[in-house]
């Protein structure tokens, strides 16, 4: 999506969720009203919350890869063809055209599915803080991406064993 069709995109809007890229970025079929109304998939990056990187880029380690897809995998779980209301913050885009928002509200959410855990994406506990309380995301600070390197090992260990004990458990 280009930045100036900001003022087309609503404040809160549905859509089902096609596809994860990685923890913080999914891809949302939806239909924003309007003159030129059609179904389009945007991409969304989940507001205030940061995850670690599936890829081993900007200094990234193998660590950070791992906890990276094991969240990936988290969200692919609770989320993949899920119908969804997301909530955007300001309306606007970040510096690669994605609809900057959160998720306050999931079709048939299963919190079971996500990591076991009893949280739930609500307006008052949109799904970014979700995970932060989970431990599988932190609060995104600043406009820019933050490297891999900021992610120390502890934190990193500490995702995959989470998740991995989760999932081993099931």
């Amino acid at each position: 999506m280009i930045p100036h069709f900001s003022k087309c995109v609503p404040k809160s809007f549905e859509g089902v969720v096609s596809g994860v890229i990685d923890g913080d970025t999914l891809e949302v079929i939806t239909t924003l009203s309007g003159v030129f109304a059609r179904s389009m998939i945007v991409r969304v990056r989940l507001a205030n919350v940061d995850t670690p990187e599936t890829k081993n880029r900007r200094g990234g380690t193998h660590l950070q890869a791992n906890a990276g897809n094991a969240v990936k995998k988290v969200m692919t779980d609770a989320l993949l063809n899920k119908r969804v209301q997301l909530f955007c913050e300001k309306g606007r885009f970040d510096s690669f055209g994605r609809i900057v928002a959160d998720i306050v509200f999931v079709e048939n959410f299963e919190s079971s599915s996500f990591c076991g855990s009893e949280y739930y994406p609500t307006i008052e506990m949109p799904l970014s803080e979700c995970m932060i309380k989970l431990r599988i995301a932190r609060q995104f600070v600043g406009g820019k991406t933050r490297s891999g390197k900021d992610w120390d090992e502890s934190e990193l260990s500490q995702i995959e064993e989470f998740i991995n004990s989760y999932y081993n458990s099931r």
